[in-house]
């Protein structure tokens, strides 16, 4: 089984596959996986890189553990965890209206750039750190920025490119 990866250092799992296991629960099955590809990584010094949806409660929240959608052993057995938030959940958690934060949410999906925040949740041979990004969606381009300083308004001028205004 294991001689198609040979040489193989790096693979990616966009979406994992659950539906032909013969286990009846869905996080159930996320961890049989996980624990699959976990050994199958120790047996032959393999990277994979996998990627994990977020649950719906958790869109306009920060990012943590918890956020992830049925993910079972990813976060326990991952040696490093990833995720993507958009910058304005940092500040959403100041609003106690949901129909504000939903808004605010809505209106910074549309920002362009976005600024985005890559935080490393997990890092067993290290420490946990931010990245920061201006996300251009229409070329799906991330920039690399040193931090955002200052809020941004939202509401207004949806298509500038002018990093100044961020």
């Amino acid at each position: 089984m294991h001689s198609i990866f040979q040489g193989v250092q790096l693979i990616l799992a966009i979406h994992l596959a659950i539906r032909h296991l013969k286990i009846s629960n869905d996080k159930a099955k996320i961890d049989d996986i996980v624990l699959k590809l976990k050994s199958f990584q120790r047996e032959t010094n393999t990277t994979f890189i996998v990627v994990s949806s977020f649950n719906r409660q958790n869109y306009a929240a920060q990012v943590s553990f918890e956020s992830f959608k049925e993910s079972g052993n990813i976060e326990y057995s991952a040696d490093v965890v990833w995720a993507l938030q958009l910058n304005i959940v940092n500040d959403l958690k100041a609003c106690s209206d949901i129909s504000a934060t939903r808004k605010m949410f809505d209106d910074a999906k549309k920002h362009q750039p976005r600024q985005i925040q890559l935080k490393c949740l997990k890092n067993r041979q290290g420490s946990n750190y931010d990245c920061f990004f201006l996300y251009f969606s229409a070329h799906d381009y991330f920039q690399p920025v040193d931090n955002f300083q200052q809020s941004v308004d939202y509401t207004t001028d949806f298509n500038t490119t002018d990093s100044k205004k961020i």
